[in-house]
């Protein structure tokens, strides 16, 4: 993969889609779900220049497979590779598809970074990748790194949408699955709350913009309430 990777720098644009799907393909038999389970010894070579105890590695131990191709795959996020962003999109949403939950420690750093990205990628591939991820794994771990702060963060501030997470509400509409009603209740619930609490109590002006964009994101919030109708043992 990391061979591969150097491809996706080459002037070629034929050279370097052949780069990013021999990548997509080589993700595709590698990872499973007994992957990042392997506690295989640190090996040489580019792993071998890190920093573990940076990266939260144990140095004695070393990364497991999975790990190694976690760091391999983050460094794609870099700007070496910005001329290739649909290529590196193509690859991180192909990685997205062969998780499973069991590794969301390994990958937490790996989708916030994608997500620091968003300003960088054109923004439907960027909402399509995240959105693979989304429909993988669920909506849970994004709640969870970028929890909705619509009411926090200043609505004249110019980065409002970056600051309350704001950009959530589309993408979890347009990719969620069905899921857990809990989640709703956890996450989103209470921010619809307090939405609906300022207004009724007229902490925003009525007719303003302001309040015209608060009852937006309160009606987007219960748009998405069929989205977490299922139900589990867990949540009667």
């Amino acid at each position: 993969i990391s061979s591969c990777g150097e491809l996706l720098l080459a002037e070629s644009e034929k050279i370097v889609g052949h780069a990013a799907k021999s990548i997509e393909l080589l993700i595709g038999y590698t990872v499973e779900p007994t992957l990042w389970l392997d506690t295989s010894a640190f090996s040489k070579g580019l792993f071998a220049q890190l920093n573990m105890s940076s990266l939260g590695l144990d140095e004695n131990k070393g990364p497991t497979n999975f790990q190694k191709i976690v760091i391999v795959i983050s460094h794609f996020l870099s700007s070496r590779y910005d001329k290739a962003h649909a290529h590196v999109c193509g690859i991180i949403g192909a990685f997205f598809e062969h998780l499973e939950n069991s590794c969301e420690k390994d990958t937490r750093d790996l989708v916030c970074e994608f997500v620091s990205k968003r300003q960088d990628i054109p923004h439907d591939l960027w909402q399509q990748t995240l959105g693979k991820y989304i429909q993988k794994l669920g909506p849970q771990n994004i709640l969870q790194y970028f929890p909705l702060a619509l009411l926090e963060v200043d609505l004249n501030d110019e980065d409002y949408e970056e600051k309350s997470h704001s950009w959530l509400l589309p993408l979890l509409n347009r990719f969620t699955k069905v899921t857990s009603i809990k989640l709703f209740f956890d996450h989103l619930l209470p921010v619809a709350q307090k939405i609906r609490q300022g207004l009724d109590e007229k902490r925003v002006r009525p007719n303003t913009e302001a309040a015209r964009l608060y009852e937006v994101m309160y009606i987007q919030i219960w748009e998405l309430f069929p989205k977490f109708c299922r139900f589990t043992k867990e949540d009667i």
